[in-house]
């Protein structure tokens, strides 16, 4: 446990909502994520947004053995990550409310800057439409976060380790 898991949940009503949306090509990062609609809810408020977890987060089915780099069945020799997802030799776990409001936070903390610093720490370009867009969505998280927390427990989150 983390300080920031400690203080979730110690915060009554604080729940989060996950529906598993499918396993995604996530494109920019080049590797296949499992992507979830998360909701989280805290004093009549709520807040949503698109998460994504690596496929490493799946545990192993029963009858299917991590084996040689991969994964077997007794009929199938040792095949790779992603092909075991594909085939449902791996079950997706559920995240968790630390995980997701750790990354949602970290995201929030880059709205926090100028754009022009956002570009210069994330190795962005201030031409960028595309990077604009990250830049906002961060934006929108720090908006979404402020409105579900409040300003003052938010910013008490985010001073806690995870």
């Amino acid at each position: 446990m983390s300080d920031l898991s400690d203080r979730l949940a110690q915060i009554q009503g604080l729940t989060l909502t996950s529906v598993h949306v499918g396993l995604t090509d996530w494109a920019e990062l080049k590797y296949l994520a499992d992507e979830w609609h998360i909701t989280l809810s805290y004093n009549g408020k709520e807040y949503g947004s698109t998460y994504r977890t690596g496929i490493g987060h799946r545990k192993v089915k029963p009858g299917v053995k991590k084996e040689r780099g991969g994964y077997a069945t007794l009929t199938e020799s040792p095949k790779s990550e992603a092909f075991a997802c594909r085939r449902g030799w791996l079950k997706v776990v559920q995240p968790d409310i630390a995980d997701v409001v750790s990354c949602l936070m970290c995201d929030a903390s880059s709205g926090q800057e100028t754009f022009v610093d956002f570009c210069s720490n994330m190795g962005g370009n201030v031409d960028s439409r595309k990077d604009l867009d990250m830049y906002l969505r961060c934006q929108d998280a720090l908006i979404g976060l402020r409105k579900l927390f409040g300003y003052d427990l938010l910013d008490e989150l985010m001073k806690l380790s995870h």
